[in-house]
């Protein structure tokens, strides 16, 4: 489960007007699909194009809180990352037209496909090569030169579905690296339970399931705040025991309802009470049972802890995401509104 992962673009080049008009046919729903005919533009295009690692470093700040508690070397920075700032991302309609693929045909008059990723070598952007029977010695060298990622023959009888299945797989080795750093800074909170097997079977099929097109890790409260295909959001809360005994310890400290302190003490229940999380006081005393969910409990490796996860939908799942969130949805609606 990557740190977050939202919708790309990708960039198809090809001399042939047909092939990219078939390309933006198949995988326009899945894809923003920018296609070329000339290779000058292309790489243009790529070059131009906001350089995202900006992006993830914008998520980092210096950590002025914890110098004391661990030990820092003179001169040394102490970066945390901001978990909430992931969120953000959300309202910024431009994460879309971050560029993760270049597909492009081999045969070309003037640059040929490898010559463009030879010029887009140091892009991270992730690279297919497609080739002719003849080109497939050539692919292999380009290949094991490292300046393509894939390469497939044009002529393979299910290239539709072999191409879609190796571009997925590509946007997401593209996003693994993207977040690399964002991952190791959250691996560090006990908060987090990104690497945790039981969640992540679970999120998978939530992934499947609801059609989810885009999600963000987050700590406070501790979850996944999730965006499907149509732009309905979803928030997958997740608690762990020392969580819940907190949360049950806090409210019976508090003299919350006796059936509240039950339900908390039974781990049948998941709070995310408004203000202080899961902690519960006298600003949700007449109101608490709007902020409680039912919880599921899902196991993982023997070492694992036992987590209380809880799907949550409509306004609650709202309120995990910025008031001025930007779907997917609203993205193609807007670049394709008829």
């Amino acid at each position: 489960m990557l740190p977050f992962y939202h919708p790309t673009t990708i960039v198809a080049l090809d001399d042939d007007p047909v092939f990219l008009e078939s390309f933006a046919f198949h995988y326009g729903e899945d894809f923003i699909c920018q296609t070329f005919t000339r290779p000058e533009e292309a790489i243009r295009f790529c070059n131009e194009r906001r350089d995202h690692s900006d992006v993830v470093r914008q998520l980092f700040r210096d950590d002025v809180d914890v110098g004391d508690a661990i030990s820092v070397a003179p001169g040394d920075q102490v970066l945390r990352v901001e978990s909430a700032g992931m969120r953000t991302l959300s309202s910024d309609p431009g994460r879309f037209e971050q560029l993760s693929l270049l597909c492009v045909d081999f045969s070309m008059p003037g640059l040929n496909g490898i010559d463009v990723c030879r010029q887009l070598r140091d892009h991270p952007i992730r690279k297919i090569l497609l080739t002719g029977k003849a080109g497939d010695e050539t692919a292999v060298k380009a290949f094991n030169e490292g300046l393509i990622d894939c390469f497939l023959m044009k002529q393979m009888a299910d290239l539709p579905r072999i191409l879609k299945r190796e571009m997925e797989s590509l946007q997401r080795s593209y996003f693994t690296e993207l977040t690399r750093p964002v991952e190791v800074a959250l691996s560090a909170h006990r908060e987090d339970f990104g690497a945790h097997s039981g969640l992540r079977s679970y999120f998978l099929d939530i992934f499947d399931r609801r059609g989810i097109c885009e999600y963000y890790r987050v700590l406070n409260p501790a979850g996944i705040a999730m965006i499907d295909d149509d732009g309905a959001p979803l928030f997958l809360s997740v608690c762990d025991e020392e969580t819940m005994r907190a949360a049950e310890e806090i409210a019976a400290g508090e003299g919350a309802p006796e059936v509240l302190v039950r339900m908390l003490a039974s781990r049948s229940i998941v709070p995310i009470f408004p203000q202080t999380g899961i902690a519960y006081g006298a600003h949700v005393a007449e109101t608490w049972n709007d902020h409680v969910w039912p919880a599921q409990s899902v196991e993982g490796a023997a070492n694992e802890p036992v987590l209380y996860l809880s799907l949550i939908d409509g306004p609650a799942a709202r309120a995990m995401l910025p008031a001025n969130m930007s779907s997917y949805a609203d993205y193609r609606d807007a670049r394709d509104p008829l």
